[in-house]
C-alpha cells in the first residue's frame, strides 16, 4: 500500500459537518435556556475528528465514536445523526481502499445486518447527496424520492409509507420556511418529522 492508502481518511465536508453539527447544537441549548458548558465543546468535537480519522476496521471505528458520546452524554441526541455522517465518510473515504466488491462481500452483509437499527432516516439524503456529488446529477427532491428512493416502485412500498408525509408536502419545497414548519406539525411520524424540515 502506499503512504496515501495507509493514511486516515476524513471526507472533508462530514469534517465541517460534524464541527456545525456540534456548534449548532450548543446554539440550540441556549435557545432553550439550558446552556452546554462550551468547555467542553472543543474535546468533544477533538475526540470525535480523532475516532472517524483512526486508521481501523468499520467496527473498530463505531465503537470508538459510540466511547466519545458515552464520555460526553450531554451531546447524546446527536449520536445517531453522527453515526449518519460516519456512514457516508465510510462509504465516500474509507471503502475506497478496501476494493471495489468489498460491499457486496459476506463480511460487509454481515455488518450491515449488525447495524440495522442505527443512524436516522437523514443517512438516505446524505447518500443520495454524496451520489449525486460523485455523478454530477442534479439533485432535486423528486429525483430524491422517486430515482433514489424508488417510492413509486412496487417493490419499495416500505419507502413510500415512510416518506409519505413528505412525498404529501413537496410542492412546498420552495416554499417559505414558516409554510414548511407549520406542516411539521401534522407529521406523527417521529423519526420523519426530526428530517422533515431539513430535508424540504
Amino acid at each position: 500500500m502506499t503512504n496515501e492508502e495507509n493514511s486516515p481518511k476524513i471526507f472533508v465536508p462530514i469534517k465541517d459537518a460534524l464541527q456545525g453539527m456540534v456548534t449548532g447544537f450548543l446554539e440550540g441549548s441556549k435557545q432553550n435556556g439550558e446552556p452546554i458548558d462550551e468547555a467542553i465543546h472543543q474535546p468533544f468535537l477533538s475526540e470525535l475528528v480523532t475516532a472517524f480519522y483512526q486508521l481501523n476496521t468499520f467496527e473498530a471505528k463505531l465503537a470508538s465514536v459510540d466511547e466519545v458520546f458515552a464520555n460526553y452524554p450531554v451531546f447524546e441526541p446527536l449520536q445517531e445523526f453522527c453515526f449518519d455522517l460516519f456512514m457516508v465518510n465510510f462509504f465516500a473515504a474509507d471503502s475506497k481502499d478496501l476494493g471495489e466488491g468489498y460491499l457486496e462481500s459476506q463480511e460487509w452483509m454481515a455488518i450491515e445486518e449488525r447495524i440495522l437499527d442505527r443512524g436516522s432516516e437523514f443517512l438516505n439524503l446524505l447518500l443520495y447527496i454524496n451520489e449525486s456529488k460523485e455523478t454530477e446529477a442534479t439533485i432535486s427532491l423528486d429525483d430524491f424520492l422517486k430515482e433514489f428512493l424508488l417510492t413509486e416502485d412496487d417493490l419499495y412500498q416500505d419507502e413510500f409509507v415512510i416518506y409519505e408525509p413528505i412525498i404529501k408536502n413537496q410542492h412546498l419545497v420552495d416554499a417559505d420556511i414558516k409554510d414548511i414548519l407549520d406542516t411539521t406539525e401534522t407529521i406523527s411520524d417521529d423519526e420523519i418529522k426530526e428530517v422533515y424540515a431539513p430535508l424540504m
